[in-house]
């Protein structure tokens, strides 16, 4: 049997600078897909409209509705086919706001082997707009049916609906016909006619029609096929019967009467089996106790809500054109904010449907000096980790709002307190999705009272004392430096701290206070090109470790240095930057301690292609 295909997709490139429609439904899912939304309803539900938009941009909505499917029948001769429930496609203009209701059939349920009452239609589907405009489909045809009524039986035709029920048990009874709300185009076509093919003919009964085609007739060997329905691809094809709706129920047959037909494409039921759900199949005939119930209908509108093939973004933040490159945007979260941003439109992969996303966590604090001991000046704090993702698209669900956190900074070691970790950064879509977590900076080691370990992180903080650095995040930063590159601390009065890790790098071993590892900028250098980040573009760079006459850089990208005879110095403020280790003023007993730097505070910087 031939399909009638019917893509129910539209252009991608469309006017611009118009507005567009924006529904939102009671309890279903919206679904974005490239510049277009929609939402399945499998279910009756009301849904508001809450803009129509304009002509500018677009009014219209795309809509399916297809009503519940009919019954397979009963028969001491096999069963005919059910009728597909009605088929509705097309656009309607949004008149008005408000709210709307989706009205879904149920399919038409089977009835006894031998039935007293008439055959069951499934039943109607409909949209109903806010203006009252009314979209319907005709519930599916129940086969043709032999009942026994005060004992003596009777043969009924197949029922007339959206697509009629197939017809069989001889000549006696006629197909449903379909269309039975006389649309233009129709809503579906009749069920199969049953004629004399020859040895046990009245065993092999008719299929119901579909949505394309009338519902097959017997042959020699088998049965009647279902009519098969339309392929409209609306929604997507895991909608649906792989994207085919309101398929007839095959007729039945079996054993040395021939072969069962097969359902129609759209849900139609094969023998003995049920309609599919939400397809507005009809049931499939079977033997004499296979009755097969309809399936349920299914109501599907889709509306075009942008005009770019490229992601759309609003925030409260201050939104730049990439100097280096004009076809980028960018914006900075500095602070955590609830609803930070939200994307609008996703785009399309014939622009762009991704976000680049750099998240930097807290930088920890640089560890303390040691007052009373001929030994411990201060480790470096490590870097924040730093997440750099520059193809986001979370999982395909980008289109919504995002809340953002941003870590604090590790705090500074003291004479009474060590030294501690920097704060995770989080973004978090707020619908759907996965957080994206960057882990905060561990702490530089100190010996406040007792000595204290080097803190692992994104990034981790830098050794002396016992001399083993932190352990960094994959994919985030690096391990923080030891003590003299051998995990053995010298043990002389020159004992000297080693530097955090960064994003970009390691920290550096101790020798007189290891440098803190360096951050991370981007290849292209759109970072410095745009005056972003700390000595040339970079972030999240690891503290300096303090030493007796000399002492660590902080690592490029905002770490602090540390200490020589001398406090360490804080990272620079959101730049993830790791603080520097406290240093001494001699060696020795009585010699003045110094406290280590606090880490940087973290940051978020979206950046993403709006032009072509």
């Amino acid at each position: 049997m031939s399909n009638i295909i019917n893509p129910y997709r539209f252009a991608a490139d469309a006017p611009s600078g118009g507005n567009y429609p924006d529904i939102t439904p009671d309890s279903s899912t919206v679904v974005t897909d490239g510049l277009y939304k929609y939402v399945v309803f499998e279910s009756t539900e009301t849904f508001e409209v809450d803009a129509t938009g304009d002509s500018g941009g677009s009014d219209e909505i795309q809509y399916l509705v297809v009503a519940g499917g009919g019954p397979s029948g009963p028969s001491g001769y096999y069963g005919a086919g059910g009728g597909a429930g009605g088929y509705r496609a097309g656009t309607e203009t949004l008149n008005s706001t408000g709210t709307g209701t989706a009205t879904v059939g149920a399919g038409g349920a089977g009835e006894d082997q031998w039935p007293t009452g008439p055959a069951n239609n499934g039943d109607d589907s409909q949209l109903e707009l806010p203006d009252f405009t009314q979209i319907d489909a005709s519930g599916g045809g129940g086969a043709a049916q032999w009942k026994v009524i005060g004992g003596q039986g009777y043969v009924e035709d197949g029922r007339d609906g959206g697509s009629g029920g197939g017809g069989g048990i001889g000549a006696n009874a006629s197909p449903g016909a379909g269309n039975v709300g006389g649309y233009d185009p129709v809503e579906g076509y009749d069920g199969g006619t049953w004629s004399d093919t020859g040895t046990n003919s009245l065993y092999r009964q008719c299929g119901g029609g579909g949505a394309s085609e009338a519902g097959g007739d017997p042959t020699a060997t088998h049965a009647g096929d279902g009519g098969d329905g339309i392929e409209n691809l609306i929604a997507t094809t895991s909608n649906g019967d792989n994207g085919y709706y309101a398929g007839g129920g095959c007729g039945g047959s079996a054993g040395i009467y021939g072969s069962p037909g097969t359902g129609g494409a759209g849900g139609g039921g094969d023998y003995s089996t049920n309609g599919a759900v939400n397809t507005g199949g009809g049931g499939g005939g079977g033997a004499t106790t296979g009755v097969a119930s309809g399936g349920s209908g299914v109501v599907i509108l889709r509306w075009q809500y942008t005009d770019s093939n490229y992601v759309t973004i609003t925030t409260s933040a201050t939104v730049e054109e990439d100097m280096y490159d004009s076809d980028y945007k960018y914006f900075v979260i500095d602070s955590t904010t609830s609803s930070a941003f939200t994307v609008t439109g996703a785009g399309t992969e014939s622009g762009s449907n991704t976000i680049e996303v750099y998240l930097i966590a807290g930088g920890g604090g640089g560890g303390a000096a040691q007052n009373d001991s001929n030994v411990g000046t201060g480790g470096g704090g490590g870097a924040g980790g730093f997440i750099r993702n520059t193809s986001y698209n979370n999982g395909g669900s980008l289109a919504q709002a995002y809340n953002v956190t941003i870590g604090g900074s590790g705090t500074a070691g003291t004479t009474s307190v060590a030294a501690g970790d920097g704060d995770d950064s989080v973004l978090t879509p707020v619908t759907s999705g996965s957080a994206q977590t960057a882990v905060g900076g561990g702490k530089g080691q100190d010996y406040y009272a007792s000595p204290s370990a080097a803190g692992d992180g994104g990034s981790g903080g830098g050794g002396g004392y016992t001399g083993q650095g932190g352990t960094g995040t994959t994919d985030q930063g690096n391990d923080g430096g030891g003590a003299d590159g051998t995990g053995t601390p010298p043990w002389d009065t020159y004992n000297p701290y080693a530097g955090g890790g960064g994003a970009g790098g390691a920290g550096s071993n101790g020798a007189d206070g290891g440098d803190g590892g360096e951050g991370w900028t981007d290849d292209e250098g759109w970072m410095d090109g745009n005056s972003l980040g700390f000595d040339s573009g970079y972030f999240a760079g690891g503290g300096g470790g303090s030493g007796y006459t000399a002492n660590g850089s902080g690592g490029d990208g905002g770490g602090g240095d540390g200490g020589n005879a001398s406090a360490g110095a804080n990272g620079e403020t959101n730049s993830g930057g790791g603080g520097g280790g406290g240093g001494k003023s001699a060696s020795g007993l009585g010699s003045t301690r110094y406290d280590g730097g606090a880490g940087g505070s973290g940051k978020l910087i979206i950046r993403w292609k709006y032009q072509n």
